[in-house]
Protein backbone atom coordinates (compact mmCIF):
# COMPACT_ATOMS: atom_id res chain seq x y z
CA UNK A 1 0.00 0.00 0.00
CA UNK A 2 1.54 3.58 -0.98
CA UNK A 3 -0.03 4.96 2.42
CA UNK A 4 2.17 2.73 4.52
CA UNK A 5 4.78 3.12 2.16
CA UNK A 6 5.02 7.55 2.86
CA UNK A 7 4.20 6.36 6.34
CA UNK A 8 7.62 4.48 6.72
CA UNK A 9 9.38 7.23 4.48
CA UNK A 10 8.48 10.10 7.31
CA UNK A 11 9.31 7.60 10.24
CA UNK A 12 12.60 7.39 8.76
CA UNK A 13 13.42 10.88 7.98
CA UNK A 14 11.44 11.60 12.05
CA UNK A 15 9.60 13.99 9.71
CA UNK A 16 5.55 14.89 10.87
CA UNK A 17 2.91 13.67 9.20
CA UNK A 18 0.23 16.12 8.53
CA UNK A 19 -3.40 14.88 7.93
CA UNK A 20 -4.85 17.51 5.52
CA UNK A 21 -8.33 16.78 4.51
CA UNK A 22 -8.67 13.18 5.30
CA UNK A 23 -12.22 11.96 6.58
CA UNK A 24 -12.57 10.91 10.58
CA UNK A 25 -12.14 7.23 9.71
CA UNK A 26 -8.97 8.01 7.29
CA UNK A 27 -6.98 9.68 10.05
CA UNK A 28 -7.83 6.70 12.70
CA UNK A 29 -6.44 4.37 9.93
CA UNK A 30 -3.51 6.87 9.27
CA UNK A 31 -2.99 7.03 12.58
CA UNK A 32 -2.73 3.36 13.63
CA UNK A 33 -0.18 2.94 10.50
CA UNK A 34 1.57 5.86 11.96
CA UNK A 35 2.09 4.44 15.36
CA UNK A 36 2.60 0.90 13.89
CA UNK A 37 5.77 2.23 12.25
CA UNK A 38 7.24 4.43 14.96
CA UNK A 39 6.26 7.72 14.13
CA UNK A 40 6.16 10.30 16.67
CA UNK A 41 4.71 13.30 15.31
CA UNK A 42 1.58 13.63 13.86
CA UNK A 43 0.37 16.61 12.95
CA UNK A 44 -3.97 16.44 13.18
CA UNK A 45 -4.97 19.34 10.53
CA UNK A 46 -8.06 20.81 11.92
CA UNK A 47 -9.70 18.22 13.31
CA UNK A 48 -13.05 19.69 14.63
CA UNK A 49 -13.63 21.53 10.53
CA UNK A 50 -16.13 20.42 8.33
CA UNK A 51 -13.78 17.57 7.19
CA UNK A 52 -13.17 15.36 8.93
CA UNK A 53 -15.57 16.89 11.66
CA UNK A 54 -13.55 14.87 14.41
CA UNK A 55 -15.38 15.66 17.99
CA UNK A 56 -13.16 17.31 20.23
CA UNK A 57 -13.36 13.90 22.75
CA UNK A 58 -11.95 12.00 19.70
CA UNK A 59 -9.27 14.62 18.81
CA UNK A 60 -7.94 14.23 22.51
CA UNK A 61 -7.13 10.41 22.10
CA UNK A 62 -5.42 11.58 19.01
CA UNK A 63 -3.27 13.99 20.76
CA UNK A 64 -2.44 11.69 23.29
CA UNK A 65 -0.65 8.97 21.15
CA UNK A 66 1.22 11.18 18.40
CA UNK A 67 -1.14 14.44 16.96
CA UNK A 68 -0.81 18.04 17.81
CA UNK A 69 -3.60 19.86 16.60
CA UNK A 70 -3.72 22.74 14.41
CA UNK A 71 -6.87 24.97 14.94
CA UNK A 72 -7.24 27.55 11.53
CA UNK A 73 -10.73 27.27 11.13
CA UNK A 74 -12.56 31.32 10.59
CA UNK A 75 -16.06 30.15 10.54
CA UNK A 76 -15.76 28.45 14.15
CA UNK A 77 -15.84 30.75 17.05
CA UNK A 78 -13.52 31.33 19.91
CA UNK A 79 -16.08 29.42 22.38
CA UNK A 80 -15.92 26.44 20.23
CA UNK A 81 -11.81 26.52 19.69
CA UNK A 82 -11.58 27.13 23.46
CA UNK A 83 -13.75 24.12 24.34
CA UNK A 84 -11.35 22.13 21.65
CA UNK A 85 -8.08 23.28 23.45
CA UNK A 86 -9.70 22.55 27.10
CA UNK A 87 -9.90 19.00 26.11
CA UNK A 88 -7.23 18.36 24.03
CA UNK A 89 -4.81 20.21 26.40
CA UNK A 90 -2.77 23.28 25.88
CA UNK A 91 0.05 21.93 25.28
CA UNK A 92 -1.21 19.90 22.23
CA UNK A 93 -2.63 22.82 20.26
CA UNK A 94 -0.85 24.73 17.72
CA UNK A 95 -2.14 28.36 16.90
CA UNK A 96 -1.22 29.76 13.45
CA UNK A 97 -0.67 33.57 13.05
Amino acid sequence: MRACQVVKLITDADAVLATGHLSAAEVTWLRGKAQQSGLRRMLSTRPSYTVPSISASATREFAEVTAIQLLQQPDRDAARLAAVIRTVGYDRVVLPR
